[in-house]
């Protein structure tokens, strides 16, 4: 874990100790549905003590989440398909594709970027040496 290392960007594989047990961040690639959201906060009380915050970048915080049911509450997260994989996050407008009053949908160019950084092996291997964020 990296308990140690403060301002280190907490995730499901690299859970942060905290004052109320452990704390995981997921970056959303795209808007959660209202089925997702409810199988979310389900999970983050069975797994957690049901704290679910989100930071000034949009991240979603779970809390008070023990060694032994990170394993569980990370199998949900991945049957979910909510969190960023491996590779940088963009960090985008929740409403990307949803608000009428865009100037422009960039959803596919979001999406495209994406593929693109997660797919390219340099970038991997930058993102792997990444400082704390």
């Amino acid at each position: 874990m990296n308990a140690s290392i403060r301002g280190a960007c907490p995730s499901i594989a690299a859970p942060m100790q905290t004052g109320d047990g452990l704390l995981v961040r997921l970056i959303p690639v795209e808007p959660i549905d209202i089925d997702k959201l409810c199988i979310l906060c389900t999970a983050a009380e069975e797994h957690g003590n049901g704290i679910i915050e989100i930071t000034q970048r949009g991240s979603l915080q779970i809390r008070g989440l023990r060694e032994a049911t990170v394993p569980a509450f990370a199998h949900i997260i991945a049957a979910l398909e909510i969190g960023a994989g491996e590779g940088p996050p963009l960090v985008t407008s929740p409403l990307l594709g949803l608000d009428p009053d865009e100037p422009f949908d960039c959803t596919a160019l979001v999406s495209s970027v994406r593929n693109t950084l997660h797919a390219d092996a340099r970038t991997r291997k930058l993102w792997a040496q990444r400082s704390p964020c």
